[in-house]
C-alpha cells in the first residue's frame, strides 16, 4: 500500500474505510535458498517454489482461517505454494488485522532476493501464481453459504448483512453463529 514502508498508513486507513470481513496483503518475502541468515536462522522459502502464504511475521500472526482459505484456494487451483514465517520485518497484513474491530487477515507474498536493493531477484511464475493465487482465493467461497429457496447467496459478508424475505432459508457449511 502507500508509505507501507514508513508506518503501513495506507493500509490502515484502507482498512478502515473499507471494513472488509478478511483481507489479503500481498508483498515480497525473503528467501533462505542464498547464503546468509537472520540470527542464525534460514528462511525456509525459495524462488521458483511458488508463492508463500504467511504464517507470521515480526508484526502480525496470520488468522488460522485465511491462512487455510489461501491454502484451499491454492490446492484446488493447483497452484504450488510455500508456508512463511517470515524471521525479520512486517507487512500491510499487521494494519489490517487491527483495523476497527479486527479484520481476518493473511498475507500472499512472492519470494524475492536482494529485497530492498535496486537489485531484487524474483521468479517471474512465482509472480503468475501469485496472481492467481489471489484471483483463486477471491473466488472461493469462504465457508459460509446461505441458500434461499434453493438460490445459493455465495459468502455473503457478516459485517454487512443481508436483508431476505423468503420462506425457505437454509445455512451451510461454516456460518457464524449470528446469522
Amino acid at each position: 500500500s502507500v508509505q507501507e514502508e514508513v508506518g503501513l498508513r495506507g493500509a490502515k486507513t484502507a482498512a478502515w474505510d473499507v471494513d472488509p470481513y478478511m483481507g489479503i496483503a500481498v508483498d515480497v518475502t525473503q528467501t533462505g535458498d542464498t547464503p546468509g541468515e537472520i540470527d542464525g536462522q534460514r528462511m525456509q522459502v525459495a524462488l521458483g517454489k511458488g508463492p508463500t502464504v504467511k504464517i507470521k511475521d515480526s508484526s502480525v500472526e496470520c488468522n488460522p482461517q485465511v491462512v487455510e482459505h489461501l491454502r484451499k484456494a491454492a490446492r484446488k487451483a493447483r497452484i504450488p505454494y510455500q508456508d512463511e514465517i517470515l524471521l525479520a520485518g512486517g507487512t500491510d497484513t499487521a494494519a489490517m488485522q487491527k483495523s476497527r474491530d479486527g479484520v481476518l487477515s493473511g498475507c500472499v507474498s512472492i519470494p524475492c532476493r536482494n529485497i530492498h536493493t535496486p537489485g531484487e531477484i524474483v521468479s517471474l511464475k512465482d509472480v503468475e501464481r501469485a496472481g492467481k493465487l489471489i484471483a483463486a482465493a477471491a473466488k472461493l467461497n469462504v465457508g459460509c453459504a446461505v441458500i434461499v429457496e434453493g438460490e445459493v447467496i455465495a459468502s455473503p459478508n457478516p459485517k454487512q448483512p443481508v436483508e431476505l424475505k423468503a420462506t425457505a432459508l437454509t445455512l451451510e457449511g461454516d456460518c457464524p453463529a449470528d446469522y
